[in-house]
């Protein structure tokens, strides 16, 4: 098995059946699966995620049957190069409907795919890919979506930077907390709910903002 790692979507979008696709318009919620092929005709191949990264651009990752094990042996690029569907004439409400690998593809400045022996799934052959770049940053986070999504779900374009932003989050959070608080009982009462033990989000907190008397009866 291959998994094959890229981008399918530039910020710019790509043409498809004569229409325009904007990123941006591409629905957040694709059904799937949506199948992987060769050069559009032979399935070759399931895409598990897609994520969006910073400036708008949709990487995918995809596996790909052993029979096309010796893919790993071409020494030319190979490219994504999607098939869409819209329910709008103007390219709205995007819809994947397949991703093909092709050695040739219209898009403009495309970049070529990476192809890693084994599945993305499986801990022991990730441990065995020398990852760089945004493939780095996707492949971890992936890796765990995969794991906790069921089966016959289907895929949510992720956002890479919201994803950062929500573990750094939750990292400080959890580091301002384990802080050991040597307050008497009295001063303790006034930590806030959010900086105690055991607090979680969804519990009530106090605002971190100073309040202001607006009148005095």
């Amino acid at each position: 098995m291959i998994t094959i790692i890229g981008e399918a979507f530039d910020p710019l979008g790509h043409s498809w059946n004569l229409r325009k696709v904007d990123t941006a318009e591409l629905r957040s919620r694709q059904e799937g699966p949506i199948p992987l092929t060769l050069d559009h005709t032979e399935i070759a191949g399931e895409v598990l995620t897609l994520t969006r990264i910073k400036r708008g651009a949709v990487y995918a990752i995809a596996v790909a049957f052993d029979e096309c094990d010796p893919l790993l042996a071409v020494d030319e690029p190979i490219y994504f190069s999607p098939g869409t569907d819209t329910r709008a004439r103007d390219g709205g409400d995007g819809r994947v409907i397949e991703l093909a690998l092709c050695l040739r593809t219209a898009r403009v400045a495309a970049r070529p795919v990476e192809l890693h022996a084994g599945d993305i799934r499986s801990s022991s052959d990730r441990g065995r890919w020398a990852l760089r770049g945004i493939a780095d940053q996707i492949v971890p986070r992936a890796a765990e979506e995969l794991r906790c999504r069921p089966r016959d779900a289907p895929i949510q374009i992720t956002d890479l930077e919201q994803q950062k932003w929500l573990e750094r989050e939750n990292e400080r959070r959890t580091t301002y907390i384990s802080e050991p608080l040597n307050l008497t009982p009295e001063q303790a009462t006034r930590v806030p709910p959010q900086a105690r033990s055991g607090w979680q989000p969804g519990m009530i907190e106090w605002s971190n903002h100073r309040g202001q008397v607006l009148r005095v009866s």
